[in-house]
């Protein structure tokens, strides 16, 4: 015999810091002259050290949702909530606006959807 012991796999304990995002839009309807210019703005909080990255995301009417080039990187040093960076679009078109932030690292989570109905007038 060899004596050979056979141990289980060893699993390594990741810990697990939620986080959560909001987004909200200056106003949920504009009625008048356009161009139109919304503004939308957002947080995200998380309960641990940690570094998030995140985009914003952008859909018209109840189309589907594409990445903007609009985001960033926010550091935790600790628990808390940080601001993102603003995100606009100015449009001369009728209809629903919407967006939402999309966290890509350290695991994937999407803010609300914070939507904007424009009427646009002569």
């Amino acid at each position: 015999m060899l004596g050979i012991t056979i141990r289980p796999p060893v699993t390594a304990r990741i810990p697990f810091f939620p986080i959560t995002a909001s987004a909200t839009v200056d106003r949920a309807s504009y009625s008048g002259p356009c161009p139109y210019r919304a503004n939308w703005s957002g947080s995200i909080s998380v309960s641990g050290a940690m570094t998030v990255s995140y985009l914003w995301q952008m859909a018209y009417g109840s189309g589907g949702f594409s990445d903007t080039m609009q985001g960033g990187v926010l550091t935790f040093g600790a628990a808390g909530t940080q601001a993102t960076v603003p995100y606009w679009l100015q449009t001369s078109t009728d209809g629903v606006l919407r967006a939402r932030l999309h966290i890509s690292s350290p695991s994937t989570v999407y803010s609300n959807e914070a939507s904007v109905t424009i009427d646009c007038t002569p």
